[in-house]
């Protein structure tokens, strides 16, 4: 999240650790079909932490189970070994006590750490890992077992009674700073089958110096096309295509085009005539009508060059080279360390619109495309050929304060989605929703948003106080984008929408999205501290730190940014109810610039002598008293104080200076 004048004890850098008991194997979480020796042996972290265990038989076995309903989600486990002599081993994932995914461990005498991952399958209700023995396996030294949901294991982490769920970093999904839409970028044997789609000829793979320097650009001097196909881009949008092109002999012209996919008239094209030297050539084009996808294609002519790092992006500008191997990829510029309270998802199933979910003149698809999280397992909702309420609903009991549902959403022939509070929890409320557009168009309620989170997915999102009474929440579609509440759909069998993640939360605003199976599933609240500061300077010192908020403008608490603990009245660096940062000493307040809109923003605190200062955005600093010294500070909270006040944002960087930054430095800084 940036920089700290001394990262000692910074616990928010630990990644997720859903096993129990990760090092002591004699406890009752694992299940053991080995001897277990009491001794404690040197782990990789060089502490007396490693155990050994002996197989009693070539079926011996420990293992963890974890309850999962995460359907089309991908699970890696991970564990240290080795042993007195090389051997092999198993470690491996069962799904459901039958589907397996084993790795062969070749095991020696030195620690190495052995990785499986699994991708559950849609029955799924719990996944166990397992430590295996092979025929005439010895004893092994085990240390360290770790299952996390994802498919590359991270830095170890050591649990006890309770799972340990790392920091959640977020992006920005409207600040792309890399995107290649493309399965493949380059040109290789492994991948050359997705792109010689044209009948090419005259290619040789791998025998140029490329722009990054390796030996991967392509010859060629044959006859044909290259092109490779997107068949999920949106439709109506402007792409970019780019290639790098560099001469080998000849005059050779060179055409690249991007068209679309199922007419293959082109709507942007480039001609060139290559140099000695590497250039990169792009052109734009619009995908138009009911396009699925887009086509990108290049041919060569009267000569021979070589060819690089193929690319298709959204915009009118191509974007940095990013290179991909079998999927799409994109990298969006990062929002920071969420921060978040606890909140409580009340809907159950929220990714399966066919099970606790009833349709309104409507049929589910489950697990039908691509959700935002990368996995499939977003359902297509699809109107019957009649004209009424279409859509999906579920049961709901409301409390009397603000509630907030949100789902995403993405079009498939129907343009409009209509999110409503059914009488009587609410009798008013509703809002409309274009996934074309992006727009929130119509609606009674307290507050309404839509945000694009990529891939032509929106979250759409709603505000309204209840009552304490039963009821609905319905997700429909509606015809036009004036709709008003509980409006007909002109359905033809064919037309819907891809739905994802349905949340309904008791607060003013949306959290990020908590994942429920059969049951309501409550997040806990984020705790960023420092809980080690020898470093701290209690008579001088000054904080700075980069944020953004969901709530911008009035709030019912304050949302700290940095909190001093152990010292009386815990000073802190907050935005106040109003949404002014304020900084507050424990008895004196310095109350500086008001946060409206938008951000992030930078902010930053000074302290020391007879003065502290608070200042945003490089704005003149506000000064007030200083009560002399911290003394008496334990630790530091980030985005909370305690367990309270929190910021429900995120957490760009955060860096702490031992000395006081002159008014001139701190509007410099956090400019």
């Amino acid at each position: 999240i940036g920089t700290l004048y001394n990262q000692s004890g910074l616990v928010a850098y630990a990644p997720s650790n859903l096993l129990l008991y990760s090092n002591t194997f004699t406890n009752a979480a694992w299940t053991l079909g080995v001897t277990l020796n009491s001794n404690n042996n040197v782990a990789p972290d060089a502490t007396l932490t490693a155990q050994q265990i002996t197989f009693t038989a070539s079926s011996g076995y420990l293992s963890q189970q974890y309850n999962t309903t995460q359907q089309l989600t991908a699970f890696t486990f991970s564990l240290f070994i080795r042993s007195d002599a090389p051997t092999t081993s198993q470690i491996q994932i069962q799904e459901n006590g039958g589907v397996n995914n084993v790795a062969i461990c070749n095991v020696t005498t030195l620690w190495q750490r052995f990785t499986v991952t699994y991708t559950t399958s849609s029955a799924v209700t719990f996944i166990k890992t397992n430590i295996l023995a092979n025929s005439n396996t010895p004893t092994l030294y085990v240390w360290g077992a770790q299952l996390e949901q994802g498919s590359n294991a991270t830095t170890y982490t050591p649990t006890t009674t309770a799972a340990v769920y790392g920091p959640r970093f977020d992006y920005d999904p409207n600040n792309v700073l890399q995107q290649n839409l493309l399965l493949s970028s380059n040109f290789d044997a492994a991948n050359i089958g997705v792109w010689a789609s044209g009948t090419p000829t005259g290619y040789t793979l791998n025998v140029g110096i490329a722009p990054d320097g390796t030996s991967s650009a392509m010859f060629w001097a044959g006859a044909g096309r290259f092109f490779q196909e997107n068949q999920t881009a949106l439709n109506n949008n402007i792409y970019t295509a780019s290639i790098w092109i560099r001469i080998s002999s000849g005059a050779p012209s060179v055409i690249l085009a991007i068209k679309d996919k199922q007419t293959d008239s082109i709507r942007g094209s480039v001609t060139a005539s290559p140099t000695s030297d590497w250039q990169r050539i792009n052109c734009t084009g619009t995908t138009v009508g009911a396009q699925t996808g887009f086509r990108i294609e290049f041919a060569v002519s009267g000569g021979t060059a070589f060819f690089w790092g193929a690319q298709v992006n959204i915009g009118s500008t191509a974007l940095p080279y990013l290179a991909t191997t079998s999927t799409a990829q994109t990298v969006c510029a990062p929002r920071g360390l969420l921060i978040e309270e606890a909140r409580t998802n009340s809907l159950v199933q929220s990714e399966n619109f066919g099970t606790t979910w009833a349709t309104a003149s409507s049929t589910v698809a489950t697990n039908s495309t691509t959700a935002p999280d990368g996995n499939t397992t977003a359902d297509k909702v699809t109107s019957a050929a009649a004209t009424a309420v279409t859509g999906v609903q579920q049961a709901l009991t409301g409390t009397a304060v603000a509630w907030t549902a949100s789902v995403y959403a993405k079009a498939n022939g129907a343009q409009y989605l209509q999110l409503v509070w059914q009488t009587p929890i609410n009798a008013t409320d509703y809002a409309n929703f274009d996934l074309l557009g992006g727009a929130v168009t119509a609606g009674t309620n307290t507050s309404s948003s839509i945000q694009y989170v990529g891939n032509g997915w929106y979250r759409c999102t709603i505000t309204s106080t209840l009552i304490v009474a039963g009821g609905a929440l319905l997700i429909d579609m509606v015809d036009t984008s004036a709709a008003t509440r509980g409006a007909t759909f002109t359905g033809d069998g064919t037309k819907g929408v891809y739905l994802w993640g349905a949340q309904s939360e008791l607060g003013a605003f949306a959290t990020s999205y908590i994942p429920t199976t059969s049951a309501t599933v409550t997040r806990n609240a984020d705790n960023l501290s420092i809980t080690s500061i020898p470093w701290f300077n209690a008579s001088v010192g000054s904080f700075v730190a980069q944020f953004d908020t969901v709530a911008l403008v009035s709030y019912a608490i304050n949302r700290d940014i940095v909190a001093i603990n152990g010292v009386t009245g815990t000073p802190r660096l907050y935005l106040s109810t109003a949404s002014i940062l304020t900084s507050y000493d424990g008895l004196n307040y310095a109350s500086g610039g008001s946060v409206a809109s938008g951000g992030p923003f930078k902010s930053g605190w000074t302290y020391g002598g007879v003065n502290q200062s608070s200042c945003l955005g490089g704005a003149a600093p506000i000064t007030s008293n200083f009560i002399g010294s911290f003394s008496g500070a334990v630790s530091l909270s980030v985005g909370t104080v305690g367990a309270s006040e929190y910021l429900n944002g995120h957490i760009r960087s955060f860096s702490y200076y031992n000395y006081t930054l002159t008014n001139a430095q701190l509007q410099q800084v956090t400019t």
